[in-house]
């Protein structure tokens, strides 16, 4: 739920837009599930291997790493750009 405020200051309370009555969405969930949608992952693997990401930039930077390094042929496939990508040295 969101307060707006119109011109005048009056508040008034917003739900947030639920399409065709499911849960409302959020942008940290719908990277996740594009993550997880790409590599062919359950969504419970990407939640693991990203729980330490804090930042909504550092998912979209990994979703975006991963997507080009597939597109410029680095990498094989969406699950081995994606390990590479989480891979400390």
């Amino acid at each position: 739920m969101e307060i707006l405020h119109n011109l005048f200051q009056e508040e008034r309370v917003m739900e947030r837009f639920k399409p065709n009555g499911k849960k409302a969405n959020n942008e940290r969930g719908d990277l996740l599930k594009e993550l997880a949608t790409l590599t062919g992952y359950p969504l419970g693997r990407i939640l693991a291997k990203t729980a330490h990401l804090k930042n909504i930039n550092d998912y979209y930077y990994l979703l975006s790493a991963v997507k080009d390094d597939v597109r410029t042929g680095r990498k094989s496939s969406y699950k081995h750009a994606l390990n590479s990508a989480l891979w400390v040295k």
